[in-house]
């Protein structure tokens, strides 16, 4: 509804077929060895049911929004416009570590917001064209299993975890794809998660093949 269209149910999918890349490299790396495993044991099950699994090169693609927003993020600059009257007037209300971040956006000028526009408008079709043979990509949806508080308790240990948690599905924001995340087996009682990402514009098709990957991981 959200979308302004009507709730259909979603089309069967059947996962024999189904074209499905990993894109292995810069958005695997710094990955846990119990959320690999997870993500490495659902790719088997996908290859044995049929999917044909492959290992597309797209890291100069997926390390743009990272090169391009070195010196700010679109976010914190967006985050910055919404938030400047509480932080003009009470700057107290906000987490610390929350507001440094809106306060490096509030730094951003005008060009660098615009170019970087500019830039993504460019990659989002040069990335449409790369994957345009896939139905899906398939990733973890971190690298990490949740932290415990107190190992974010320290500024400089918090930043590093957080740009890693927010790594994977910050990209696919980038690129404005449509994206979901299904859980896999617990580790250490801990969520792992799978994401999907699918084509621009093809939210529907995405949640039906996630519909169809999620049955298949269940009956595990």
């Amino acid at each position: 509804m959200l979308a302004g269209i009507a709730n259909q149910p979603l089309s069967p999918r059947d996962i024999r077929g189904l074209r499905l890349g990993v894109p292995r490299g810069l958005l695997f790396s710094n990955t846990q060895d119990e959320v690999l495993t997870a993500v490495e044991q659902a790719l088997a099950a996908l290859a044995m049911a049929g999917a044909t699994v492959t290992a597309p090169a797209l890291d100069d693609l997926l390390g743009e929004p990272f090169r391009l927003q070195e010196r700010g993020t679109l976010v914190a600059a967006e985050a910055a416009w919404i938030h400047r009257d509480g932080t003009a007037t009470r700057p107290e209300a906000y987490d610390p570590m929350v507001l440094g971040r809106i306060r490096r956006g509030q730094a951003m000028d005008a060009a660098s917001y615009v170019g970087i526009q500019q830039a993504r408008t460019a990659l989002m079709g040069a990335f449409d064209a790369r994957v345009a043979g896939l139905d899906a990509l398939l990733l973890p949806t971190v690298p990490l299993l949740a932290p415990l508080m107190n190992e974010v308790q320290d500024e400089d240990a918090f930043l590093r975890i957080n740009a890693l948690l927010l790594r994977n599905p910050s990209v696919f924001n980038f690129f404005d794809l449509p994206a979901l995340s299904l859980p896999l087996p617990r580790q250490r009682g801990l969520a792992v998660g799978l994401m999907l990402v699918g084509k621009r514009g093809g939210d529907r098709e995405l949640l039906a093949l996630g519909a169809a990957v999620e049955g298949l991981l269940l009956q595990r």
